[in-house]
């Protein structure tokens, strides 16, 4: 398909090359919209029949990309990051396809290969985590990054992306960094964050599975009101408060645990303080008394 013809049909033929935690998760998904999902390869060749079985019918489920991209109309490389120049480069596509990558960072250019062949090529990326591969049911109420130069491939983007129960947003090369660098400390940094939390934990005789479960409430009530309030509403603790007390209480048990816990702890609350500071509750002394122990702590030793 190309940007002078009618997109494609209704449902044009869906194909995922390297499908796994997300583009299993993507076509289970659009199969169950009713789009055709015709073929899809899988790196482990152990995997296939897991994905074939959920999809059912006719697709074709393999090993070799290839064998994808010759069924597809829609192909999406659904490959890790590293590994997308050399699927986009390997491959043999068309000029009446579109092409598309699922990664949040990398530039739709990488496709290159499919448009020197006339296909069109764009991004597609949902704003969602996909810990397993059956994650059909995770896209309901999630932001995609879109991008495609050709404009009937990017209405199919936008208009696929709200079939799904999510919204779009447009990208392009300069937005792309900054977007995926915001999901990456919206969603892994915190589950890194959480563990950081959860180890101490053992320092009052508690492992970090049972930490984990003592903290996961408040982690969904935070995700909850933030969403509901937003920021800075939804911020509680010490900081919008500019109260001291605590905080110099957490730096010096803090240094007592490990250097490197207390400087990501400090450096969180020192980049959060003017988010903190819009609530209005911090006066001028305690803000700067609260940078002064903060720029200390960073250096690895907590103030007095």
């Amino acid at each position: 398909m190309t940007s002078e013809e009618d997109p494609l049909q209704p449902r044009p033929a869906l194909g995922f090359v390297d499908a796994g935690r997300l583009g299993s998760s993507l076509a289970e998904a659009l199969h169950r919209m009713g789009h055709k999902v015709v073929a899809f390869s899988r790196r482990d060749a152990g995997r296939v029949d897991v994905l074939a079985g959920r999809l059912g019918g006719d697709v074709v489920g393999t090993t070799d990309p290839q064998a994808v991209v010759a069924a597809a109309d829609v192909v999406f490389i659904t490959s890790i990051d590293d590994l997308l120049a050399q699927r986009a480069a390997e491959l043999t596509f068309r000029r009446d396809q579109w092409v598309l990558h699922c990664s949040g960072a990398t530039s739709v250019s990488i496709l290159a290969p499919a448009r020197n062949a006339g296909a069109s090529t764009g991004g597609f990326h949902p704003l969602q985590t996909f810990p397993d591969d059956g994650g059909a049911a995770r896209f309901a109420g999630v932001t995609f990054g879109v991008e495609s130069e050709d404009t009937a491939l990017l209405r199919w983007l936008r208009d696929t992306a709200s079939g799904l129960g999510g919204r779009s947003v447009t990208l392009d090369d300069e937005s792309r960094p900054l977007y995926h660098a915001s999901a990456v400390m919206a969603g892994p940094m915190v589950s890194a964050l959480t563990g950081l939390a959860a180890d101490l934990w053992t320092e009052f005789g508690h492992d970090r599975e049972q930490a984990v479960q003592a903290l996961a409430p408040l982690l969904l009530g935070t995700a909850q009101h933030v969403s509901e309030l937003g920021v800075p509403e939804a911020m509680t603790g010490p900081y919008v408060r500019g109260d001291l007390g605590p905080v110099l209480a957490h730096l010096e048990a803090l240094e007592r645990h490990g250097d490197e816990t207390l400087k990501a702890y400090a450096a969180l609350a020192m980049a959060q303080l003017p988010i903190a500071a819009e609530r209005g509750n911090i006066p001028d002394d305690r803000m700067h008394e609260l940078q002064r122990l903060l720029e200390g702590a960073m250096e690895g030793h907590a103030q007095t």
